[in-house]
């Protein structure tokens, strides 16, 4: 039976305002992940809407059928007034974070915004700074590190494996391979693409599990595909697209804990080999045991479930293979939600809490922003050694903050 969880419940629940709820895209991002959370949830309430006009943002109200009396804006500036929205939830593509989100933080305003928080490096440390200048709380979407089998791993490291000698990490992203499904995905000034969304995501998963690396790891970027075809939902081709983006990328150096144990990493985009489930194959070694990591994707940050996701111990001293639980645990509040809604549930829980468990904050994005960044420093030391070596930066700075 699964764990008892009691969901926050607050007399007055949290209002907010949601930027990116598309009556258009009803798979979109905020209706697929938050929404469902937030139609259950006793400790916030939507009370108004921002969307590229008054006619899109009524047509989310109707389509996702939120109360009639939810306001409905066409400008950043006049949400930001808005004395009954507490938490402004930001769910659109990276270079329009900023413009949407700051004048809600110079008003004092909690915000959410969903990972990557910055176009870029220069972006994201502008959040953080103004987000202390002002005081307020916030929240990043960096939902990895609350993955219940990311505890799973950490408690198997400690008490199955008898620490770590090396780490294996091989993935792909289903999409991002010889077709892709998103045009910005394919220029990396927008900031959102390959490296900073899925590498990123994946980066943050195995350091919130395993620690950081140290320095002086070694890093390679390949465009694999500079042209592909860009496709619809049903894989027909709208277009030939060049894109300057890295879709293969190997990471190789020493966890600055677990006794310098060693980790490889090699990410590329497209599909699984085919008729294969596994998209991600995970292995940690240690001096008593092996564990085995299986997922559908390299997006275990979305969430991990059995049977897409599996772990399995092999166990040195009885010579036996075991199956560790992945999901079966998780309380029923979690349960009921889509997968993609649950991690991003215990980002909302911890908020609503407000006692400091759980919570991933825009200084915790700034961080992995920087990681990313000593990523990117590293291929590009690479290709300066290798000719052979294609890069592409994605922590430029793109115009002023």
């Amino acid at each position: 039976m699964a764990p008892d969880y009691t969901p926050v419940k607050l007399d007055k629940p949290i209002r907010i305002g949601m930027i990116g709820l598309s009556g258009n895209a009803l798979v979109s991002w905020g209706s697929g992940a938050h929404l469902p959370y937030l139609e259950r949830s006793q400790a916030y309430t939507i009370t108004a809407l921002l969307n590229t006009s008054i006619e899109s943002a009524r047509a989310a109200r109707d389509a996702f059928k939120l109360p009639a009396n939810t306001k409905l804006y066409d400008s950043p500036e006049e949400l930001a007034k808005d004395a009954d929205v507490d938490l402004v939830v930001c769910n659109v593509r990276v270079d329009r974070h900023w413009p949407l989100t700051r004048p809600s933080i110079e008003a004092g305003k909690a915000v959410f915004v969903e990972w990557p928080l910055g176009k870029n490096l220069q972006e994201a440390r502008a959040f953080v700074d103004l987000a202390q200048r002002k005081g307020i709380r916030t929240i990043a979407g960096n939902q990895a590190r609350v993955d219940p089998l990311a505890h799973t791993v950490r408690e198997a490291i400690e008490k199955r494996l008898g620490g770590l000698i090396s780490v294996h990490v091989r993935a792909n992203t289903l999409f991002h391979g010889y077709t892709d499904t998103i045009d910005y995905f394919l220029d990396r000034s927008v900031g959102g693409n390959f490296l900073t969304v899925h590498l990123a995501h994946l980066f943050d998963y195995l350091t919130s599990v395993l620690g950081p690396l140290e320095k002086g790891f070694d890093a390679r970027f390949k465009i694999g595909h500079p042209e592909v075809d860009l496709v619809d939902d049903e894989q027909r081709t709208i277009r030939r697209a060049t894109k300057d983006v890295p879709d293969q990328v190997v990471l190789q150096g020493q966890l600055a804990d677990h006794a310098g144990a060693l980790l490889s990493l090699q990410l590329r985009g497209g599909a699984n080999f085919k008729g294969d489930a596994d998209g991600l194959v995970w292995t940690l070694y240690g001096p008593k045991g092996e564990l085995k990591i299986t997922h559908s994707s390299s997006n275990l940050n979305v969430g991990t479930e059995f049977p897409t996701t599996k772990a399995r111990l092999h166990r040195f001293d009885t010579d036996t293979v075991e199956d560790l639980a992945v999901d079966q645990e998780q309380p029923a509040f979690f349960r009921q939600l889509p997968l993609p809604a649950r991690n991003i549930a215990r980002l909302y829980e911890a908020f609503a809490r407000d006692d400091g468990s759980s919570g991933v904050d825009f200084a915790d994005a700034l961080r992995l922003h920087e990681a990313l960044e000593d990523i990117c420093q590293a291929a590009e030391k690479a290709c300066k050694t290798s000719p052979r070596q294609v890069f592409s930066r994605v922590g430029e700075t793109q115009g002023q903050i």
